[in-house]
């Protein structure tokens, strides 16, 4: 059996990827079909450009936007104020 601390590291860690992976659906519309529609009907004499930039918006969003606020969070230790932190992790 797993102790309860194990198990509540466990849990957190899930929870976290879900929260990570909602995020993610919600900051790039993963499959909504918004943006496509705005990009198509943009008017501009270089569809290749607006494609380039359509597709860099989904990576500028996900990894930079989502990375930089991660790292913001456990830079700063703000975890730590509820309970959470490197060193409960580690000591298991």
């Amino acid at each position: 059996m797993l102790s309860q601390e194990k198990q509540q590291q466990e849990v957190a860690v899930g929870t976290v990827i879900i929260i990570g992976a909602r995020r993610a659906a919600f900051s790039n519309e993963a499959g909504i079909g918004t943006a496509p529609m705005v990009h198509g009907a943009s008017k501009n004499s270089e569809p290749i450009r607006e494609g380039l930039i359509a597709y860099a918006r989904p990576f500028i969003d996900t990894i930079v936007v989502c990375t930089l606020t991660a790292l913001v969070i456990l830079l700063t230790g703000r975890l730590a104020d509820y309970g959470v932190g490197w060193g409960s992790i580690d000591s298991g």
